[in-house]
Order: C-alpha cells, then sequence, then structure tokens
C-alpha cells in the first residue's frame, strides 16, 4: 500500500543522496567530532520533511559524569516532530560512528557506490539506518495522509560508548515521551527484533607505585596486577555467567549466553 502513487526510485535517490551528506561528516567517536555539523545538516532534511524541530545540547555536566575525557566536545540532541495527536512513533538513530581505521580501499568519510553497495564509515550502523528511517517516514506520510499520531525522529550522540550522554540523557530528562520506538541497528534486512541482550559496562583501576626502571623492586606494578584481576575475569566470571541463557531464537545458539569482553584499550 505505500508504494501507491509514490515514486520508489525517485524516494531512493533522495534517501542515498541524504545517506552520502551524513556520512561526509566524519562524526568520529571517541572523543565526539563534527557533532555540531550533523546536527546543522540533520536539522535542515527534517526542516525539509515539514518537522518541526529542537536542538539540545546535553548539559556539560551530564558529559562530565559519564565521559568526564569527553567534556570538552559538545553534544546535541535532535528531536524532529510531524503531526500532534497520539500515538507519537519515535525513530530514533544515532549518528557517531567509531574510528575508521586502516585497512580501507576508499576514503571512509568519501561514500562510495560499487556494485550496488554503498561505502562509507556509518553507511550501516548507523546513518544508513537513519536515512532508511527517513525514507519510511517520506513514503509514509505521502501515502497516508489521514494518519492523526505524531511521528518523531530523534538523533543521538554516543552509542558508541554507551549512550548515556545520548539515548540515557533523553529518556531520564523527559525530553521525549513516545509510545511506540523505531530503532534501524543493523540486524538484517529480513527481520526486526523486539529486544536487547542488554549490557554492563564498568571500569577497573588499578594503582601502583612509581619506580625508576633500573630499581623496579622499590615500586610496583599496576600492570601487573591489572593482568592479574583480567585473567581472574576470563577464567572464573565467564563459567559462572555461561550457566545463564536465554529462550529465545538465535542465528548462532551461543548469541543465547552472555558473553564478556574484557580490555580495550591499553596504556602503560
Amino acid at each position: 500500500m505505500v508504494e501507491q502513487g509514490i515514486n520508489i526510485d525517485k524516494h531512493l535517490e533522495w534517501a542515498i543522496s541524504v545517506l552520502k551528506k551524513f556520512i561526509e561528516i566524519p562524526t568520529i567517536n571517541p572523543p565526539g567530532e563534527g557533532y555540531g555539523d550533523f546536527v546543522s545538516e540533520a536539522s535542515k532534511v527534517l526542516e525539509e520533511l515539514g518537522f518541526s524541530v529542537e536542538i539540545h545540547e546535553v548539559p556539560k555536566g551530564v558529559v562530565e559524569k559519564y565521559y568526564p575525557e569527553y567534556a570538552d566536545h559538545p553534544r546535541y540532541i535532535v528531536i524532529g516532530r510531524l503531526g500532534g495527536g497520539r500515538p507519537t512513533i519515535q525513530f530514533n538513530g544515532h549518528y557517531d560512528v567509531v574510528p575508521p581505521g586502516a585497512g580501507w580501499s576508499t576514503d571512509p568519510f568519501k561514500p562510495t557506490i560499487r556494485e550496488g553497495r554503498l561505502y562509507g564509515r556509518g553507511s550501516v550502523d548507523m546513518k544508513g539506518g537513519i536515512a532508511a528511517s527517513l525514507l519510511a517516514i517520506k513514503a509514509f506520510t505521502e501515502s497516508f495522509k489521514e494518519f492523526e499520531g505524531t511521528v518523531e525522529v530523534v538523533l543521538v550522540p554516543d552509542e558508541e560508548i554507551g549512550g548515556e550522554s545520548g539515548t540515557g540523557y533523553l529518556v531520564r530528562s523527559g525530553l521525549s515521551k513516545p509510545d511506540y520506538v523505531v530503532i534501524a541497528e543493523p540486524s538484517g534486512s529480513d527481520r526486526v527484533w523486539f529486544g536487547h541482550r542488554g549490557a554492563l559496562w564498568f571500569y577497573v583501576e588499578v594503582y601502583g607505585k612509581q619506580a625508576h626502571g633500573t630499581a623496579p623492586w622499590l615500586g610496583v606494578n599496576a600492570f601487573e596486577g591489572m593482568v592479574k584481576i583480567a585473567e581472574k575475569f576470563m577464567r572464573e566470571y565467564s563459567v559462572k555467567i555461561s550457566s545463564k541463557g536465554s529462550n529465545y531464537s538465535y542465528d548462532d545458539p551461543r548469541g543465547a549466553k552472555p558473553t564478556i569482553t574484557v580490555g580495550g584499550e591499553v596504556r602503560g
């Protein structure tokens, strides 16, 4: 029904153009670069679609609480609303991307189409999801004029580092209270998930005692202490959580079990 009366090819061309513009803005996180430029571009797109747009800067104190090392980089939440009735259906997407890393055959922030696929950092996770949401909204609003509810688009930062200063702040502050939420995170084109396994992030800090390299016996090596703690988590805690499991079906049955990821960036 949605296809009736609209030009699908024209809409796809529009969505690809929007996605390219989004990818070209390097919203790298950490630390949180290019956020202002992205928010400005996204606001223009939403306004062209007829949305009223609000831009909320996340208070610096909130960022300092959860991510003090990135507090000097401003964070923004974009809220676009179309309509004013109930229900309110929110399309939520994060605009930050992880650092591109090495090994790209093309510039990660110059989107390239090759053999029907668009390549660029964020083309899937999740600027592609944002563009897909906008495409669905554009098609829906043009085809179903009788809808009396509210369509809401919320674009948030910092999902890649935990989301506390993104969707977390959005929920806690009460800036939006939708009836339904659609999150276009990549999980394949043939399925819709209605839950999340959840996650717990925590940090362990080990203190040592400084000493000169010629007399290490006068100090305490914090790195060695951390190795012992990490090994204990891998050997004992992983066994404990492996006794738990989900009854939902997964593509890979190992996905039904809780997992633990120890480590990340090592500095010494």
